[in-house]
């Protein structure tokens, strides 16, 4: 979806999304064939002081500049406005977007639609008004919630099922990536859940882990995958894995354990001051998952990003 106004509107939750709402749960409005959801809890980032540094450190750059510039021309405040924002991608990267927000969008829209009507075209759907731009659609279907999509997925579908009394859940309609985005942390800031379809094992399967002799673990085994990212105490990172049986789920953590382990205790690590990666790394299996962890507090996060401006600026790094 490229960068419209309405887009960066949407976007404003890749900056950032609370389960919120009496309203259909946010996974489960994606009606189509989608591998991928996403959610974003704005409203715990945007509390972070962490990411609000990162933010105003980068206010006046790029798309970081355009977003918060979009936001503020249709009166809306990241900080205070924004609830969750969810994302449903497909196998071939089109994706759809939905915002929760925390107060009416009504004005927001309506100024995007004075500001564009020269290049908006406009529809109604059982009375929900469909705006469409040159490479997307979007809809607000209720005060608070809008969902866009690009123009290579159907809305309608999704429309309906966001105004339907008795919404198609995605626990029903597609388990297995239910199943993928449910194996996340609940509390974290996000969360995303995907399956690997057949012609994604198929595409990927030649790509193996192995330990040089006779262990061996192929993309192509992997079902699906789920990953959390939390901020709250520093950075907290959790990928699960969930493979074909239990003996593929272990022998990849026991592979990942030697390799990444390895790489992390060389002594150039620690001639860095990158030693503490070597603990804040781990991979486990349970029955047929294979976990991988890491753990980092602020103040190994701001050695890693000193070191990394260090290197970049082409400075010797700091002993």
């Amino acid at each position: 979806m490229k960068r419209t106004i309405l887009s960066c509107v949407v976007a404003s939750g890749l900056l950032f999304s609370t389960q919120a709402l009496a309203e259909t749960s946010s996974i489960d409005l994606f009606v189509g064939d989608f591998m991928g959801i996403a959610t974003v809890d704005t409203v715990k980032l945007a509390a972070n002081s962490m990411i609000d540094k990162a933010i105003s450190d980068n206010a006046n750059q790029g798309d970081v500049q355009d977003v918060l510039k979009a936001l503020s021309d249709y009166g809306i405040d990241y900080k205070k406005d924004i609830g969750v924002v969810t994302v449903a991608a497909n196998e071939k990267g089109d994706f759809c977007l939905a915002v929760d927000a925390k107060k009416s969008l009504s004005d927001a829209v309506k100024k995007y639609v004075e500001k564009a009507k020269e290049s908006l075209k406009t529809k109604d759907h059982k009375g929900v008004t469909v705006y469409a731009s040159e490479d997307s659609t979007a809809a607000l279907v209720s005060e608070t919630r809008l969902v866009a999509c690009d123009n290579g997925l159907d809305i309608l579908p999704i429309i309906d099922n966001a105004m339907a009394a008795k919404p198609k859940l995605l626990k029903d309609r597609d388990s297995a990536l239910y199943k993928a985005y449910s194996a996340t942390v609940k509390s974290s800031d996000v969360r995303i859940g995907a399956k690997m379809t057949p012609t994604m094992r198929k595409s990927y399967g030649h790509y193996s882990l192995d330990d040089g002799a006779e262990k061996k673990v192929s993309v192509g085994d992997v079902q699906s995958a789920s990953l959390s990212i939390d901020f709250s105490k520093g950075l907290n990172i959790e990928v699960i894995a969930q493979s074909k049986a239990a003996d593929k789920a272990k022998m990849g953590a026991e592979i990942l354990t030697k390799q990444v382990g390895g790489l992390l205790s060389d002594p150039a690590m620690e001639q860095l001051g990158l030693g503490f990666l070597n603990s804040a790394v781990k991979f486990s299996a349970e029955k047929s998952s294979l976990k991988g962890t890491l753990a980092l507090t602020n103040d190994q996060i701001t050695q890693i990003a000193m070191l990394f401006t260090e290197l970049t600026a082409g400075a010797a790094p700091a002993k």
